[in-house]
């Protein structure tokens, strides 16, 4: 995902911080105004991606799916290597 959304070689891109963590509600670490999100906690992961010294984060929450978070938040705990 992340090549394609700013053009560079995956190959450039580096794995900085990959680690389960606990996201305090529904929005897994990446709210979106306006909109409403389960006030539970929830397991899940977060990745932060680094090219050329820009910082990308992705979250994933209870679904499963691995999403680009251009406002990440972070999460009530971290458990270590995903």
């Amino acid at each position: 995902d992340l090549s394609g959304r700013i053009g560079a070689d995956a190959s450039a891109i580096d794995v900085r911080l990959a680690e389960r963590v606990t996201w305090s509600d529904g929005s897994h670490g990446c709210p979106e105004p306006g909109v409403g999100y389960t006030q539970a906690t929830s397991k899940g992961a977060r990745i932060n991606l680094v090219h050329e010294g820009s910082s990308y984060w992705y979250h994933q929450g209870g679904d499963g799916a691995v999403r680009y978070c251009a406002d990440p938040r972070p999460p009530m705990s971290g458990s270590g290597d995903a």
